[in-house]
């Protein structure tokens, strides 16, 4: 017999105790997690990678660089995505504003939730 394969979320984010705060949510919920990617050249590289079913996105990373290259990259590969962070919604790109965003300070709950529902639509 053939083990279900869990559901696997990319998580970016440059901040290690957010990291590691949705990796546990995440693996609390059956979830395998890609990354965390900390960097953009990271969050580019593995937004390309194949199985991935989701991505939770923070949209500050290190060195000022934002994380829209690799939400373009998981967009035209109809990978659904979020974005996890602190700052301001009129900071996402246009392109973006439709996508689902969950506020820093989160609970556990929240980020199971939305990964939850970013994975709905693809049936898993």
């Amino acid at each position: 017999m053939v083990p279900e394969r869990k559901p696997c979320v990319l998580v970016v984010e440059d901040e290690f105790l957010t990291a590691v705060l949705v990796e546990e949510a995440l693996a609390g919920a059956g979830i395998r997690v890609l990354g965390p990617a900390a960097s953009l050249e990271q969050a580019v590289e593995l937004a390309g990678h194949d199985g991935v079913d989701a991505a939770l996105l923070d949209v500050e990373l290190s060195g000022g660089d934002e994380v829209f290259p690799a939400a373009q990259i998981l967009a035209e590969r109809n990978v659904p995505f979020a974005f996890v962070s602190s700052c301001a919604g009129d900071r996402i790109e246009d392109r973006f504003v439709a996508r689902p965003m969950l506020s820093k300070p989160f609970q556990d709950s929240e980020v199971k939730a939305l990964a939850a529902r970013l994975l709905m639509p693809r049936g898993l």
